[in-house]
């Protein structure tokens, strides 16, 4: 085992750069679990999972290391890579891993927690949230009518880029102090019992709200031409086959800074992996 080896398992476009910028750092880099990715970084040992661990000291899981309790997220590899395999070939390494509590056998720390990455990731998505838009919704972004459903750190994002683009911008929020605080950013709020009224009015929907919150209340009073970006985490806050019923186009959206901004999101984990442990 050699303290100057970094393993980068799995993983989106984020790991791969997050694999380069290690390297650049002067870390010898094993990068496994990403065989059909389009991007070739530089500076790195391509291999597969057994190899990369074996002589490494640290090993980096994704954002999300998995998305179901049982597999490493790894969309670009070439099989699918069991956490039950590479949990006895990690156990004496130092783990780095997002969202470290859906890794039942697996003791890692979580770099996902760091707040900077937070907010950093909350603008990334919000940024890739608005390009979608831009590219599913067949009229200009620029001054449409908007809804954001929740308050929290990418709605808040996602608020100040789309007032920046002279949207009018909707808030709905349960919380009372939710809605204050978005009325102090200059946005409109209203409580979700508020919606149906003017659900009409709506060009684009943001939905950021983990739970049933775009359903069938609201579905029928949509625009025709209404697009609806769901970032909450799988399934989502929306009713897609109803607003499918209704030929309303409704994405899940996962993972946007991996595929709008994998390079500054990479640079964002780096350095929650840096201030998260003194020595990797």
């Amino acid at each position: 085992m050699n303290k100057n080896i970094i393993s980068v398992i799995g993983g989106d476009l984020r790991q791969v750069y997050l694999a380069e910028l290690i390297a650049a750092s002067g870390y010898t880099v094993f990068l496994a679990g990403t065989e059909n990715c389009p991007y070739i970084p530089d500076g790195v040992f391509m291999t597969d999972v057994r190899s990369a661990v074996k002589f490494a000291r640290s090993v980096i899981l994704p954002l999300p290391a998995t998305m179901d309790g049982l597999l490493v997220n790894a969309p670009f590899a070439e099989g699918q890579i069991h956490l039950n395999d590479i949990s006895p070939l990690i156990k004496n390494k130092k783990v780095f891993a997002g969202i470290a509590k859906r890794l039942a056998d697996i003791n890692a720390i979580d770099y996902y927690t760091d707040e900077i990455l937070l907010r950093e990731n909350a603008l990334l998505t919000a940024e890739g949230a608005v390009a979608q838009a831009v590219e599913q919704y067949p009229g200009k972004l620029c001054g449409s009518v908007c809804l954001v459903t929740g308050y929290g750190r990418i709605a808040k994002e996602l608020c100040k880029i789309l007032s920046a683009l002279g949207c009018k911008v909707t808030v709905a929020a349960r919380s009372e102090n939710a809605r204050a605080d978005a009325q102090k950013a200059d946005v409109t709020a209203i409580d979700f019992k508020e919606l149906p009224a003017i659900a009409g009015q709506f060009e684009i929907i943001f939905n950021t709200v983990p739970a049933p919150v775009i359903t069938d209340k609201i579905i029928p009073l949509l625009l025709k031409n209404c697009f609806i970006a769901d970032l909450a985490s799988a399934p989502g806050g929306t009713d897609f086959p109803l607003a499918r019923d209704y030929g309303i186009k409704a994405l899940l959206l996962p993972g946007l800074p991996g595929r709008f901004s994998p390079l500054a999101a990479a640079e964002s984990i780096w350095k929650a992996v840096l201030r998260s442990s003194a020595d990797i």
